[in-house]
């Protein structure tokens, strides 16, 4: 996600901007530090993601809103329709999280991936966040940071194993942080932030402020 050659590629044009920058590898200890933060939490993720996987998702949200919204969405085969009775404007609400779960269950019918794929969004997530902290040297510190609050009580307890997207919204405006970081000026890079941003603000309007912050330095910077 985060190599120059990968900025390079999405934008080849000459006169496009100046290369990606630079990303310095961080400290032997920093890099231990971050290993093991990471294990630590990734050991608590995949816990309840496995009890996800053998006695099925329970989290409130999940069973209210999230797992039938993308149920919804395979059974009926349209993603505009009065989704929850009791509040219409939810038919109009960002659902890109459940439409990822929707496509998780178009396969088989059931929904057996989605006990997985927040871990992936954390992977993501973690990724993005070595991209931000690599540019200074700083990304094995930027790993352990957004592992610290992926294992944070309110979020273990609400993340792994379930459809709850507060990850999945983080993930993607981390992404888009990490991509203008990497090449600010470069056409392709920020098409690809802007699709990150834009799947963020989809998921969950709270990221709005952020992404139009975000929004406004490229623009001022650019």
């Amino acid at each position: 996600v985060c190599s120059s050659d990968l900025a390079r590629s999405l934008d080849r044009r000459p006169g496009s901007g100046p290369p990606p920058p630079t990303l310095r590898p961080s400290p032997v200890p920093e890099r231990l530090v971050a290993i093991g933060v990471v294990a630590i939490v990734g050991a608590q993720w995949a816990g309840k993601a496995a009890t996800a996987l053998a006695r099925g998702m329970t989290h409130p949200d999940t069973v209210w809103y999230h797992g039938p919204y993308a149920v919804a969405f395979v059974q009926r085969g349209r993603l505009i329709f009065d989704l929850d009775p009791t509040d219409p404007l939810h038919a109009f609400a960002g659902h890109t999280s459940e439409l990822i779960h929707a496509l998780g269950i178009l396969p088989t019918g059931r929904d057996l991936l989605s006990p997985l794929i927040n871990l992936a969004w954390a992977v993501l997530l973690l990724a993005a966040a070595w991209c931000i902290g690599a540019r200074r040297g700083a990304g094995a510190l930027a790993v352990a940071a957004g592992a610290v609050v992926l294992g944070l009580p309110t979020v273990a307890a609400t993340q792994p194993g379930q459809a709850s997207n507060d990850v999945t919204a983080a993930a993607l405006l981390l992404t888009a942080l990490a991509f203008v970081t990497l090449a600010p000026r470069a056409v392709g890079p920020l098409a690809v932030a802007g699709a990150a941003a834009g799947l963020a603000l989809g998921t969950k309007v709270t990221v709005a402020v952020p992404v139009a912050v975000l929004t406004l330095a490229v623009w001022w910077t650019g």
